[in-house]
């Protein structure tokens, strides 16, 4: 995160202060986003990504107009989720600043250009939105050449869904044909807004219409068991979304080949893509009830289908399977299950996760494991346009929320199946060995339907007919997890799958002696909001009746009530009255301890980003905790993070007070006694370099197993001196260079605003704050600074004994060439071969932003061992050529 991002420019400052023009409750889907953002802040998973080719040539102030005006025309893209009163609720602002980003790939090579634009539609589509700042959609324009572009948007699913991917494509084709030609836009003025539907379905919710649907949902899932297959490594306790995707492209008789079994069977298409892929589960699988999920549109009223918006509610379809049935008798199963679903659709999914009850496990969905659609045709189809065409592209899909997620969709160039699968469970080889087999149930269903479903097994797991793609990035191979870990939720994932729904079970934990006041407290706040006296609340929260709104109010209750305010992660991992009061506990005792411990002053602070398994590697960070938040969720799950950082202004006087030498053999020995004998990797940026390969020394020579050092844009000490006059000269002012060419490039594409620029110039900046146009630094951001400056002088002469453990450099596009070709000036220090990886990003945007999870993988890959990176480029030559590669920025 650059200084003036973490700052903020005037402009933002006076749109956060603006009042909303609306406020509304948040609709069933969106409560189900926010609850997801919650436990995941910023998870791409709930990123919806579009990919559209324009040919012809239309102007980026054209494309930024025509998005400005579809913003303010739909209240919902003018949005923010936010937190109203203890509960979430949404606000519809006035006005939102949207700026198309605009990329010029006309001067790439032509045939690196798609290439790039699958980089940068990974980076636009994996990157997180904040729901509390709207507008929650961008766009980035990659002009190719003159008449051709790739427009890339990516928009919160909170705000929308699949089928406003249509209402966007026609409204902004309308007005962008408009714009160019001069004539008015004909477009209808909207019979609603998405504000209206919310109430609306408050209102449906509270007058009791869903009594029927739960009625029905009851009957038709109770006592199912959990449907899932079985996971090739173990499951962690909280699973990611990180997925990646295989795909076939179908022979060109598919489409004709569907539509004639459904008409033969008398049912829909999507039906029998229902009927089918149960088939294959059972397969697969052997279970005699098959339970799938899948979405439905939502749009029942025809006043709803020109909205922008997420109106689309998860569907549970429970299919009885038998190995002896046919096919043509599994397919009457679904027709059956399909339109009794379709009858009862306005239940809301979190609602009939409240009336089911399953057990909370953060390790799983509720309820859906897998997940089915079918599309006829691709949400936007292609239009031609004056002056213009605007042509749907495959999409890169930033994460997947369930184990599995199969997709069939008819796309303009024939119909495709694509299986995106957890990279958490599951290896590419099962994802093809599902995908396979769902293609030759179809192949059996269309030509013998009345052959059994065991019959002609499929055994094929074999190699892609059509090439592999990222889900969220290409996952690395990575080794099992501690069998041994004893977390409850991991432990019930070992021995078996979650029990029947309706058969929710607790997790008791012993109370603690001082815990009494804390419970009763705690259970006066849960008997108010569930409306049970307290002294039935011991169970469950949620067996009592609670549901995700009311956990929500209940953790702004306990906020009010303790000053304290747990996370919903660690409520959930057991969600009953003695263990969150004993959590709250201890929350408050660590609390009281600070107040009473006397103030000491450590050199340094080790504080944990994210506690893993115990028996794995840990990635030791240095400094600057808040930078390496979202480094953190780019590794594997089994890994810890740490963060090593000097803490305070106390702790900067104590390091004053010592050798270099002496604050690197502390942090060391912090290190070995939290972690012991695990591999240790450490991990610095700029000057925390020079830290991480100084305390790495000092933690082999005690015995500790380093695993190896990683430095982002870490000069040697000295390096500089060793350069003539000339050379220093020249090199400075290259950096100061680059450092504006970058700058302003970032103005031109609308990334960074006028005021941003001129404070990225140390004048500017000094007047504007002279001139009280910037709100002063804050303590932390002044400590920021004053940590750099501090190391820069601890370590300016400090001399480097040789390393000889396994080292990485990376180079964002703040460094040169001369920097890589240099090795940062660690020749004689590092191996001669010691690669030099570049990175996007300029400086601390490798570790905060877009170039977060090539350095993961990178560390992971070459340190680890987890799986080879040589596809991320990295050239390395001997230093007697004087060149290290022919390195060209990700970027």
């Amino acid at each position: 995160m650059s200084h003036s991002e973490n700052i903020g420019d005037a402009a933002v400052a006076r749109e956060t202060k603006a009042l909303p023009e609306y406020r509304f409750p948040l609709t069933a889907t969106q409560l189900r986003c926010w609850f997801l953002d919650q436990l995941r802040p910023g998870d791409p998973a709930l990123n919806v990504a579009v990919k559209w080719e324009i040919r012809g040539a239309l102007r980026a102030t054209t494309v930024e107009a025509a998005f400005r005006r579809i913003i303010q025309r739909h209240e919902i893209l003018r949005t923010r989720l936010v937190e109203c009163d203890g509960e979430p609720c949404q606000e519809v602002m006035p006005s939102v600043d949207f700026v198309l980003d605009v990329v010029d790939l006309t001067k790439v090579a032509e045939q690196e250009r798609e290439r790039r634009v699958d980089e940068i539609a990974l980076a636009t589509a994996d990157a997180p939105f904040d729901l509390g700042e709207p507008p929650l959609i961008r766009v980035t324009m990659a002009q190719l050449d003159p008449t051709r572009a790739m427009l890339l948007i990516v928009a919160h699913q909170s705000v929308f869904d699949g089928f406003s991917i249509g209402v966007l494509g026609r409204e902004f084709g309308i007005i962008a044909d408009a714009i160019e030609t001069g004539r008015p836009a004909e477009l209808h003025d909207l019979p609603l807004q998405y504000g209206d539907f919310a109430l609306w379905q408050a209102d449906y919710q509270a007058s009791g219409s869903f009594d029927a649907d739960i009625g029905f949902w009851k009957s038709e899932l109770e006592n199912a068991r959990y449907f899932e297959l079985p996971a090739e490594f173990p499951r962690p306790a909280v699973r990611s979304t990180r997925g990646a995707s295989v795909y076939r492209s179908l022979p060109t008789s598919f489409g004709d080949r569907l539509d004639a079994a459904a008409r033969a069977h008398d049912l829909s298409v999507f039906a029998l893509g229902v009927g089918v892929i149960s088939a294959a589960l059972h397969r697969l699988t052997g279970r005699k009830d098959v339970t799938i999920g899948t979405q439905i549109a939502g749009r029942d009223d025809v006043d709803l289908e020109p909205l922008i918006g997420v109106f689309i509610n998860n569907l549970v379809l429970r299919l009885p399977t038998d190995a002896n049935s046919t096919f043509a008798d599994q397919l009457a199963i679904a027709k059956s299950k399909v339109q009794s679903a379709v009858v009862h659709q306005n239940m809301p999914f979190n609602r009939l996760v409240e009336a089911l009850r399953p057990t909370r496990d953060l390790s799983r969905n509720p309820l859906i494991s897998i997940n089915f659609n079918l599309q006829r045709k691709t949400f936007f189809q292609n239009r031609v346009f004056e002056g213009f065409e605007l042509l749907s592209r495959p999409s890169h899909a930033p994460g997947t929320l369930y184990d599995f997620n199969m997709l069939l969709i008819g796309r303009p160039d024939g119909w495709r199946m694509t299986v995106e699968y957890s990279t958490d469970l599951f290896s590419e080889t099962t994802a093809n060995k599902l995908l396979d087999e769902a293609i030759a149930c179809f192949e059996l269903a269309f030509s013998n339907p009345t052959a059994a479903i065991s019959s002609s097994r499929m055994v094929t797991t074999a190699t892609p007919t059509a090439s592999t793609e990222p889900a969220a990035a290409a996952e690395l191979a990575r080794p099992p997890a501690d069998p041994t870990r004893s977390n409850v939720i991991d432990v019930a994932s070992r021995t078996a799958t979650p029990k029947p729904y309706g058969t929710n079970a607790t997790v008791e934990i012993p109370p603690s002696p001082q815990q009494g006041g804390v419970r009763q407290r705690l259970a006066g706040i849960w008997s108010e909001l569930l409306g049970i006296d307290s002294s039935s609340c011991d169970g469950d929260f949620f067996a009592l009746g609670g549901h995700s709104l009311l956990a929500i109010r209940m953790l702004a209750r306990v906020d009010a009530e303790f000053g304290c305010k747990p996370g919903i992660g660690a409520f959930l991992m057991a969600p009953n009255l003695r263990a969150f009061a004993s959590a709250i506990e201890t929350l408050l005792q660590r609390r009281d301890e600070k107040v009473r411990e006397p103030e000491r002053v450590p050199a340094w602070e080790l504080i944990e980003l994210r506690n893993a398994d115990r028996k794995q590697a840990v990635i030791v960070t240095i400094n600057h905790p808040f930078f390496y938040y979202l480094l953190a969720d780019r590794f594997s799950d089994n890994l810890t993070i740490s963060n090593l950082r000097i803490p305070n202004r106390a702790s900067i006087a104590a390091q004053r007070a010592m050798t270099f030498e002496a604050v690197c053999i502390d942090a060391a020995s912090r290190i070995r006694e939290r972690y012991g004998n695990r591999p240790i990797v450490l991990l610095g940026l700029c000057v925390n370099g020079r830290v991480a390969i100084n305390v790495a020394r000092h933690l082999r020579e005690a015995g500790a197993q380093v695993a190896g050092i990683a430095m982002i844009d870490s000069w040697a000490p000295g390096a500089f001196k060793k350069l003539s006059p000339a050379a220093a000269f020249l090199h400075k002012w290259e950096v100061r260079r680059r450092r504006w060419t970058h700058y302003i490039g970032q103005r031109l594409s609308g990334r960074i605003t006028t005021f941003d620029l001129v404070r990225k110039n140390g004048l500017g900046d000094a007047l504007l704050r002279r001139w009280n146009l910037v709100r002063p630094l804050t303590e932390e951001e002044s400590l920021l600074g004053e940590i750099a400056n501090h190391l820069v002088d601890m370590t300016r002469d400090s001399i480097v004994e040789p390393y000889s453990g396994e080292a990485l450099l990376f180079a964002t596009q703040a460094s040169n060439a001369r920097a890589s070709a240099l090795m940062f000036g660690w020749e004689g220090v590092l191996d001669d071969t010691t690669p030099v990886y570049p990175v996007t990003g300029w400086h601390e945007d490798a570790i905060s932003n877009v170039g977060a999870q090539k350095v993961a993988r990178i560390v992971e890959g070459r340190i680890l061992g987890i799986e080879r990176v040589e596809r991320e480029g990295a050239r390395t030559t001997g230093v007697g050529s004087g060149y290290r590669g022919n390195r060209t920025s990700a970027a």
